[in-house]
């Protein structure tokens, strides 16, 4: 477990111990189209709720997983790092509201905001961490925060991630692995399994994830993973398949674009996959060059 001050703690998680502030307690990504569907076509704005800390002041609160922040104390939230600069300008034990949509609906709460945890402080740090590249750092941290609580599904979670950039395949699937075990109703650890699974050549395996995945999300990111596993598996008719489906789904999906041009760039397909990679570039000029 290890006290805060524990030999060998970097100086920065020393110096992000030093104030204290609130914990709102939830896993956020921003919203993308996908969700539009489930939201009732409202504006994809605000971020989507991948999990709820049990006991936290959202759990409290009445958030649930799948919900979509909008506010919180009437400052929008569009990107992750608004509701973190956002929470931790606001008082420890101040009641805050915070409006939500879920299903289409929208809904407020009333929020009374707790400490931050060890746990959220290591979360924070690894992910400035990975943010920098220093993976090694990061997976150190998030070990850490795995050491405080055990049955944390998003620490095991984030650690894959920061494993598979280290190339770590086989600890990413035992951690994915025990995340499902912890929170079996999050789609999106299937897909993330199926991934790990397709590059240890396990590709029945992650087929059958990809499948549970569409099962319980039936997104274009879950069809654009099974595309990927049929990509790895030379199956490329059943990949152009997926990713045609996945740009269906969200025509705005500027990997979906780049995936499936560089499908039809290997076919040999050239004018086709000019196309779509010019499509993902436009989409995402920051991120395809």
């Amino acid at each position: 477990m290890g006290s805060e001050n524990d030999a060998g703690m970097p100086v920065q998680m020393i110096r992000l111990f030093g104030a204290r502030r609130a914990l709102l307690g939830t896993e956020v990504r921003p919203v993308t189209e996908d969700d539009l569907v489930v939201h009732g076509g409202h504006d994809p704005q605000g971020l989507k709720v991948l999990s709820v800390m049990p006991g936290s002041a959202a759990d409290i609160a009445g958030i649930k997983t799948n919900d979509v922040l909008i506010t919180i104390a009437n400052q929008a939230l569009a990107e992750t790092a608004d509701l973190l600069r956002s929470v931790q300008k606001l008082p420890v034990g101040s009641w805050q509201r915070v409006e939500l949509l879920r299903q289409g609906t929208s809904l407020t709460k009333r929020v009374k905001l707790q400490p931050i945890t060890y746990e959220a402080r290591c979360h924070q740090l690894a992910a400035q961490l990975k943010a920098a590249g220093q993976y090694h750092r990061a997976e150190t941290i998030l070990t850490r925060a795995i050491y405080a609580n055990a049955d944390s599904a998003s620490a095991y979670y984030q650690r894959s991630i920061v494993r598979s950039m280290l190339k770590k395949h086989q600890e990413g699937l035992s951690d994915i692995e025990r995340a499902i075990e912890l929170s079996p109703e999050r789609g999106m650890l299937y897909l993330r399994r199926a991934m790990f699974r397709a590059r240890l050549n396990r590709t029945a395996a992650a087929l059958a994830d990809c499948e549970m995945g569409i099962r319980m999300l039936g997104n274009a990111e879950a069809f654009a993973t099974r595309g990927l596993v049929h990509y790895g598996a030379g199956n490329m008719d059943l990949a152009l398949q997926d990713f045609d489906r996945s740009i269906n789904l969200n025509p705005k999906s500027a990997t979906a674009w780049f995936r499936r041009g560089i499908l039809r760039y290997n076919q040999k397909k050239l004018d086709l996959a000019a196309r779509d990679l010019q499509q993902a570039v436009t989409l995402a000029p920051g991120d395809f060059e």
